[in-house]
């Protein structure tokens, strides 16, 4: 990717956005209902009320990420979670 380029300035967003909700999620308590509303925000899907997670997680983007059903894993850092899908 070119700097400057729209594709380029686009991706910086979604790696800001999902450094951001990142932050959000393992930095403090939530409750499962809203580990779910934040990684269905950091996807762009909704994320099924089975899945659970247990934090820390990254992620470099974020909307290349699934949650299936009963997805989740409680060992799950998703350093490398872009293109990782779970269930």
């Amino acid at each position: 990717m070119r700097a400057g380029t729209d594709v380029m300035r686009y991706s910086d967003w979604l790696s800001n956005e999902a450094m951001k909700l990142t932050t959000k999620l393992n930095n403090s308590y939530h409750t499962p209902e809203e580990i779910r509303e934040i990684l269905s925000e950091l996807t762009g899907k909704e994320v099924d009320e089975t899945v659970s997670l247990f934090p820390p997680f990254y992620t470099a983007c974020g909307k290349n990420i699934s949650f299936g059903r009963r997805g989740g894993d409680e060992r799950c850092t998703g350093k490398y979670g872009c293109g990782w899908n779970a269930g």
